[in-house]
């Protein structure tokens, strides 16, 4: 989540737009996988990736929601 924080900050300073976190959510949400296939435990079967990756790629999403949020 503290990644997107930076995201929030930078639509904040008017940096990025909300629409160029929308433009490239592919890659967020494809990043949010690799990044829970490395750090989840062992052998899980699959279980444990996808919800650290679903709760990584939910926050993504919250942070653009916050992000349209401040834009207006």
């Amino acid at each position: 989540m503290a990644i997107h924080l930076y995201g929030i900050t930078l639509t904040y300073i008017g940096f990025a737009d909300y629409k160029t976190w929308l433009k490239y959510w592919r890659y967020a949400v494809a990043l949010s996988f690799i990044i829970a296939l490395i750090i989840s435990p062992g052998a899980t079967g699959g279980i444990i990736e996808t919800i650290i990756g679903l709760t990584l790629s939910g926050l993504y999403f919250l942070g653009v929601l916050i992000s349209k949020y401040i834009k207006r």
